[in-house]
């Protein structure tokens, strides 16, 4: 069980950014509680989604787990001990989407410690990204932000916002199940290898993510929890009880 967090019910914002710094999905989220896997936000139906040079409404609800760390944690005890992604899980999406990973870095709240940023802002050393139907639950609240490069304290993304704060970096890669023939998947391997270059991943951070990305994609084949339907569903009934829709 976390501490410091909001009250359930409790608006809030999950804000992505890129490895350089630059702002990527921002997402506007409920926060809903958390258990042995870690803390869950949701994403009514009609709540927006946004990042530079698109912006949409959801049409249907989804809920994202920020994953827990710690020996005594959910995944910890599953063997994942890095578990630097966010899982979000879809319920009535139009093309059937069920489940989508979103592999990070830096994942984690306002407020608690993360990585030290190198002094030309192009390392990192600590969490992960992006839910809510295919980014991560997050919001319209605010203008758009502009991040020093590498550099999020927790405090430069709340700057204006009044907004309760999910943060982390997307790393491109993510798993996917669609509900159907289609099934499970790693996706996006194109922006990962160019992204790498662009930005020069480091070896150590590439080799952990493309490892987990692999397990992950098993564990959503064999649909283990979290990554079963009954673990994200309650939660899924839990936001659509809250009426929270526009």
């Amino acid at each position: 069980m976390q501490t410091s967090r909001p009250e359930p019910g409790t608006p809030m914002i999950f804000q992505w950014r890129k490895w350089n710094g630059s702002p990527h999905w921002r997402h506007e989220c409920v926060y809903l509680g958390s258990d042995s896997w870690g803390d869950w936000v949701g994403q009514p139906t009609g709540w927006a989604s946004a990042r530079p040079g698109r912006a949409y409404t959801v049409g249907a609800p989804s809920v994202t787990l920020v994953p827990s760390r710690g020996d005594g944690s959910g995944f910890a005890l599953a063997g994942i001990a890095q578990p630097d992604f966010s899982l979000t899980v879809n319920r009535g999406h139009r093309k059937g989407m069920r489940i989508y990973i979103d592999l990070g870095w830096d994942i984690r709240w306002q407020g608690e410690a993360g990585f030290e940023p190198d002094g030309d802002g192009e390392g990192a050393g600590g969490g992960a990204g992006g839910g809510a139907g295919a980014g991560v639950a997050g919001g319209a609240a605010g203008a758009p932000i502009t991040l020093a490069p590498g550099r999020d304290d927790g405090t430069a993304l709340a700057a204006g916002s009044g907004e309760v704060l999910a943060t982390g970096i997307d790393m491109d890669l993510d798993v996917v199940r669609v509900e159907g023939p289609r099934g499970t998947w790693v996706d996006d391997r194109d922006e990962w290898a160019e992204h790498s270059v662009r930005y020069g991943y480091p070896r150590p951070v590439m080799d952990q993510l493309e490892a987990l990305a692999l397990d992950l994609e098993a564990r959503v084949r064999a649909q283990t929890a979290p990554f079963d339907d009954a673990t994200a569903d309650a939660w899924l009934d839990r936001l659509e009880a809250l009426g929270l829709e526009r």
